[in-house]
């Protein structure tokens, strides 16, 4: 995902305006609508052209540069001999190119940030580190430095008029092989929109060469500094692009826990999927767009361009066609991330209704299977950036027989010809993050009491294993509809067969989990020998630890489909709560109390060894910002899976000490369902969580949190 990032300003230039303003001019041309009418335009005329000349900007003359530029928490100080060039963008100054010796000394301020960007900074060459003072300062010696930014033409008293020659070939390196789309995207962004300050900064070091993203746009607020550094070999055409890898991340203007704005809302979509043949697929998209803020000219999704399949080569997906209240409009699609300019700019409250149509052979089948499944990647527009995702969704399907096509939520409709199969579905919202699969499947549906589920085996009926799947399902579901005082969201879940081992995932309306969940352990014994399963080990040792996966699952319909997350450094709300409450569920499933202790016990110590195992300087929160090593991702899965689940039983059991064993497991089950239910399809956050369980308490829990989960301090529980 491109970085994101922001800045603290003090005041503001007074020539912005009218630089910001002439590049809307450009934008949004008189002609616009007529130019449009021919579709090839939109997707590849004036915003391209103007997101290109972003990207590649002509230099203008040179001039001798000697004062420090401030970027965000980053001081530039010029060496002897340095000089700067202004950076130019359809004639309109677009940034600043620093020739020379110079100094880069970046501030880490954040208390929460610092001890992460200490473990990242590990990773970069060239660089010296100096943590005094409560605040962590990275310095970087450069050999030159690019500032993008609509605002910096006086920081440099440099001409803006081209005055020919190129950039350097260092700079050229880094532009024509990063896998990003800034920073053209983000300053169209906010110009468009009437947002100042946004800078995009790329630093030639001695070792490591550097990226600092500054958003102080309210979407955003953050910085961020990452090292460029180049995709392994094995990635086909992809192999020796760059990408940024994390180094220190850190709020602008706020704390971690106060959010970012949110710009627009997709509220209704309609989709509308066909696979005739092949791999091939044509999407159509229908979707509501609401805003929430005066003045939405400019909006950003995400949507793939391209994919690469098994065999390292590119697939291609293209929009044939993009509409805006049934009006032809100028769009921008690279880099996974689609730009739709409005005919108008929007007030808060107005709504427009965007149509989009996309094709390309991406129905790839893991492995060979005969399957496939889309939502891993963006397969129709997602809002992204300043927009959130909250829809409800009707899905229709036709897919090339024998393959079954599954959409989520209630089936309105199912038919099939010679040819082809299809379903129609409706998801209610909010939601976000539809999901659509085809294959060779069998669906036997599983019943208890007012409840039901359907669980579709893979390649061949398993009837016993699908009643079992299915009952533990139900089972869980039942407690924990108990548990929250909130209905389960999807009363006609679908729990599908993935061939492929050790895994789970469950987008609205589905579980998808792999086969060892369809193994019972005589079965699994039997088929480790068959060229399913890669070995005795491996198909024995999947079957294990399968009821928790599974419940784990179920509980993601609360967390974090009930009470949404909205930002990535919310997530352990999700996978946290999830796995804390599927264990409690589980353990009071088993009618064998002893039975049910030690399975908790079991998961406790499982808990235990994970956070123990994190990487120094990590964080709950903060998880998601470490850097990109293969410890790191598995210090993710440890922080969320395990640290997390364990400060939750931490609270329980601080709350069974201080109040006694009955009050103090009421109240803990009180603050999680009061979290639930007040949060009912609404985005909540950990301050919210924290804010119940002092008003439940009458005790103030903000320390705990900034220790142990805003912080990277520790929790060990016997």
């Amino acid at each position: 995902m491109p970085l994101r990032a922001s800045t603290r300003r003090a005041g503001r230039p007074r020539h912005v305006r009218s630089v910001r303003l002439s590049l809307v001019a450009a934008l949004l041309l008189p002609g616009a609508a007529v130019a449009a009418s021919a579709q090839t335009a939109p997707g590849a005329g004036e915003l391209r052209a103007i997101a290109d000349g972003i990207d590649r900007p002509a230099v203008g003359a040179v001039v001798p540069w000697s004062s420090p530029l401030e970027v965000g928490r980053a001081r530039i100080t010029p060496g002897a001999g340095a000089s700067a060039r202004m950076l130019v963008a359809e004639g309109k100054p677009v940034g600043l190119l620093l020739d020379g010796q110079a100094t880069v000394a970046y501030r880490v301020e954040d208390r929460f940030s610092i001890p992460v960007a200490t473990h990242n900074l590990r990773r970069a060459s060239g660089i010296t580190v100096d943590p005094a003072a409560g605040t962590l300062t990275v310095t970087i010696p450069v050999t030159g430095a690019a500032v993008w930014g609509w605002d910096l033409r006086e920081a440099v008293a440099a001409p803006a008029a081209p005055a020919g020659g190129g950039l350097p070939d260092w700079l050229t390196r880094i532009l024509d092989g990063r896998l990003d789309a800034n920073p053209a995207r983000d300053l169209m962004l906010a110009a468009a929109n009437g947002d100042d300050g946004y800078r995009w900064a790329v630093f030639h070091g001695t070792r490591d060469d550097f990226l600092l993203d500054v958003d102080p746009r309210p979407v955003a607020r953050a910085e961020h500094l990452a090292r460029f550094m180049e995709v392994t070999r094995d990635a086909g055409p992809y192999a020796g692009r760059l990408i940024p890898e994390e180094m220190a991340a850190q709020p602008a203007g706020r704390a971690w826990w106060e959010p970012a704005a949110v710009e627009f809302l997709a509220t209704d979509t309609d989709l509308a999927a066909r696979n005739e043949q092949g791999e091939h697929l044509e999407v159509t998209s229908r979707t509501r767009l609401e805003s929430l803020r005066d003045g939405l000219r400019l909006l950003t999704f995400a949507l793939t361009d391209e994919l690469l399949d098994p065999h390292l080569k590119l697939r291609s997906y293209r929009i044939g066609r993009l509409t805006v209240d049934g009006q032809p409009a100028r769009y921008l699609h690279r880099t996974d991330s689609l730009l739709v300019e409005l005919p108008r700019a929007l007030r808060k409250g107005e709504s427009v209704l965007l149509e989009v149509s996309v094709q390309g052979d991406v129905l790839i089948r893991p492995e060979g299977s005969n399957y496939w499944r889309l939502g891993n990647f963006a397969w129709y527009p997602r809002p992204f950036g300043g927009g959130r995702e909250w829809s409800e969704f009707r899905i229709r399907a036709d897919v090339a027989a024998p393959f079954v096509p599954f959409g989520p939520g209630e089936t309105l409709e199912r038919s099939a010809t010679r040819e082809s199969n299809h379903v129609a579905t409706r998801l209610k919202g909010p939601m976000e993050g539809a999901f659509l699969l085809a294959g060779k499947y069998t669906t036997q549906r599983v019943s208890a009491r007012d409840a039901h589920v359907d669980v579709s085996s893979y390649a061949m009926p398993k009837k016993a294993e699908a009643e079992r799947l299915g009952n533990i399902v139900l089972a869980v579901r039942s407690c924990l509809e108990s548990w929250t005082g909130v209905p389960y969201p999807f009363p006609d879940l679908q729990v599908i067969e993935v061939n492929d081992w050790g895994w789970g995932q469950a987008p609205p309306g589905f579980v998808f989990i792999t086969q060892e969940a369809f193994l019972t352990p005589a079965r699994a014994r039997l088929d480790s020998v068959d060229d399913y399963a890669p070995s005795i080990t491996d198909a024995e040792v999947f079957t294990r630890g399968v009821n928790e996966r599974v419940a784990h699952e179920i509980a993601h319909g609360w967390f974090p489909h009930v009470a949404k997350v909205s930002r990535a450094e919310e997530n352990w709300l999700s996978e946290s709560l999830a796995e804390y409450s599927s264990a409690y569920c589980l353990q009071q499933a088993m009618g064998d109390k002893r039975q049910g202790r030690f399975f908790f016990d079991r998961q406790l110590a499982t808990w235990n060894l994970w956070s123990s195992s994190a990487v120094e300087g990590a964080s709950i929160y903060l998880a998601g910002h470490l850097a990109n090593t293969e410890k790191d991702a598995a210090s993710w899965r440890y922080l969320l899976y395990g640290r997390g689940p364990l400060a939750v039983h931490a609270i329980r059991k601080e709350l069974v000490r201080t109040k006694g064993e009955k009050e103090g497991e009421a109240m803990f089950l009180s603050w999680l369902r009061s979290y639930v239910k007040s949060f009912t399809y609404k985005p909540a956050e950990t301050r919210h969580l924290i804010g119940i369980l002092n008003q439940i308490s009458g005790q103030n829990w903000q320390p705990f949190f900034e220790r142990h989960v805003y912080g990277p301090e520790g929790l060990k529980i016997d």
